[in-house]
């Protein structure tokens, strides 16, 4: 997965828009929308923003660290992350006790 791809699926997983992200990282909409197009690629003063945005590693942002299997397994955690986050507080108060419950479990097997 390009870096054009991976930031757009980001973006799209956390569900903010261009101009919302743009307006975040203090740069112009044509300028996201370029990077998202692969027509130009940030400095690397705006690679660390977008990972620390995001909370992601650099190296997942421009794809060198993970093989396939692990990418998709990360941006499906990211999707469910953000799944919950969207949750109204008593619902996400109880996904986070359930997991809490499962880890648990998983510690003393």
């Amino acid at each position: 997965m390009s870096f054009a791809e991976r930031l757009q699926e980001l973006r799209e997983d956390k569900a903010i828009s261009r101009k919302e992200l743009a307006k975040i990282l203090n740069i112009t909409i044509s300028a996201l929308g370029m990077y998202e197009r692969g027509h130009r690629e940030p400095n690397i003063e705006m690679l660390i923003k977008l990972a620390d945005y995001f909370n992601v590693s650099l190296d997942f942002l421009v794809d060198r660290a993970f093989n396939k299997i692990n990418t998709k397994e990360i941006l499906d955690a990211l999707k469910i992350k953000n799944s919950i986050e969207a949750l109204p507080n008593d619902s996400k108060m109880i996904v986070e006790y359930i997991l809490k419950l499962n880890k648990d479990n998983n510690e003393k097997s």
